[in-house]
């Protein structure tokens, strides 16, 4: 029995939309564990982060993907690559502007630094989900 194509649609979209909630959450999660080896100062951006992280996933991780995706860059180095790229710059941005002016570069990049490790680990977990754990070349 062929699946109906439009319930398919809706059954990958919400895959789509799951995985990337998913990978939001498991990044905000490290980012949070991450930024308390900054010091006390580190949840300023840990604590957001785990709000955070998920919307940027849907927000600006959806269309990464989905350009990605249709471009047939669909292996995991991929994921973790863009997932580096994309945390350590929204933090970098973040932090610079909240630690930078008065000269804690030090905290800038520590906690530039947990967000790539996040950003790994949320694309790792998108990656996972959507193309179960194997790489996916295209059609």
């Amino acid at each position: 029995m062929t699946p109906d194509p439009f319930f398919d649609t809706i059954r990958r979209g919400l895959q789509a939309f799951m995985s990337l909630v998913a990978g939001g959450v498991s990044a905000g999660l490290i980012m949070l564990g991450a930024s308390l080896f900054a010091g006390p100062y580190g949840l300023i951006i840990g604590v957001p982060a785990l709000l955070i992280w998920p919307i940027g996933m849907l927000v600006i991780g959806a269309p990464v993907w989905a350009i990605l995706h249709w471009r047939g860059l669909r292996s995991r180095s991929v994921a973790r690559t863009a997932g580096v790229a994309g945390g350590a710059a929204s933090v970098l941005l973040m932090a610079a502007l909240i630690f930078g002016p008065s000269g804690g570069w030090i905290m800038v990049l520590l906690l530039t630094l947990a967000g790539a490790v996040s950003g790994i680990v949320g694309g790792h977990v998108v990656w996972t989900l959507a193309y179960g754990g194997r790489d996916v070349r295209a059609a």
